[in-house]
């Protein structure tokens, strides 16, 4: 058997076994049982050194089923809503500065890493951008690969079961946005396509981060901005989603070795604690000067992977643009930011 032949039986035995964790998810009637299930069985299947892997190609197709269905939630009467998101908007600059500020601090003094693996270990940026730029500056790859997906991992299986029971929904509940296959038209399907597909290939030409999920959103938001369409994507293609991405969250550790785990987790864990600290406050900010629902906010403000978190508004069936919406300023800001801080503080320290 091949090299090729091997990853490719390692990808579907992920698959089977993420499938089979959703199922058992979905029938314990957990809230994203098709993601929170797959993620699960594969992380510790990995733990185990099974012989499976993520499949990153998979998982960015299916995000742009995510893009799509964010899109669609950017209907014309947002319009009326320019003032109270331009007010919310407001609090993500001093977010991100605070969070980047305190996690900077504490990976540097407490978690002992060096500077530069410790600024980027502390934005909140998407986990694949963070590693890529820290790893230009000179940040240890490994590290931030591990500090990110535990973030991502923790963050996503704890914030359903938050959500749920701050908005006292029923765990495991349907979205009351959700349609199903049949439900939709032929020309449904071309236009919910197309978006997908010219979107995400608009978005990776141009060099966007996040390509997958930004370009279909853009796309689909003018479209259903317009009056173009009113489509979104069925219920079907979001569990598929899910699974997809559940698996993939699931395989982020493969590679590491128990020790390493044990030592980067049990450190980011400190971390992760803050965050959740500082996005409670943030949220009890913006719900006393703004008309939002509190579990939107939360979503809004919780620093997960922006697909993610906007995948579990999709299923909460909260208010998907204005989360959306807040974690594209979120990455935005630390993308562009990120950058010009660090070469700021590293042309301070060799004066």
């Amino acid at each position: 058997m091949t090299d090729q032949q091997r990853s490719r039986a390692r990808r579907l035995a992920a698959l089977i076994a993420g499938a089979g964790g959703g199922y058992l998810f979905y029938q314990l009637n957990t809230p994203l049982p098709w993601l929170l299930g797959a993620m699960s069985v594969c992380l510790i299947l990995v733990l185990l050194n099974a012989p499976i892997e993520g499949d990153n190609n998979l998982a960015q197709v299916m995000r742009t089923v995510l893009g799509v269905a964010i899109g669609s939630a950017f209907t014309p009467d947002i319009f009326s809503r320019a003032g109270e998101m331009a007010i919310s908007l407001s609090f993500i600059l001093p977010y991100v500065v605070l969070m980047g500020v305190l996690g900077y601090y504490y990976f540097s003094k407490v978690a002992g890493f060096d500077k530069t693996t410790a600024f980027f270990s502390s934005m909140p940026g998407g986990l694949q951008d963070m590693i890529a730029m820290g790893h230009d500056f000179g940040a240890s790859g490994r590290v931030l690969a591990l500090v990110h997906a535990t973030r991502v991992l923790v963050l996503v299986f704890l914030l359903p079961f938050i959500v749920q029971t701050v908005g006292d929904v029923e765990l495991g509940a349907r979205s009351p946005i959700a349609v199903s296959y049949l439900d939709l038209s032929g020309r449904d399907y071309a236009l919910l396509t197309a978006c997908a597909a010219i979107g995400w290939y608009g978005a990776w030409r141009l060099g966007v981060s996040g390509a997958a999920v930004v370009g279909p959103m853009i796309l689909s938001a003018i479209v259903h901005m317009a009056g173009i369409s009113q489509a979104r994507p069925p219920i079907e293609s979001t569990n598929l989603a899910q699974w997809a991405i559940g698996v993939h969250i699931g395989c982020m550790y493969l590679g590491s070795t128990a020790r390493e785990i044990g030592r980067i987790v049990t450190r980011s864990l400190g971390f992760i604690a803050l965050i959740l600290l500082l996005t409670l406050a943030f949220t009890a900010m913006v719900s006393g000067v703004t008309d939002v629902d509190l579990m939107s906010v939360i979503l809004a403000f919780s620093p997960g992977g922006q697909g993610e978190m906007n995948l579990i508004a999709i299923v909460l069936g909260v208010d998907v643009a204005y989360v959306a919406l807040h974690h594209l300023v979120r990455v935005f800001i630390v993308i562009v930011g990120a950058q010009i801080v660090f070469k700021r503080m590293a042309g301070k320290a060799t004066r």
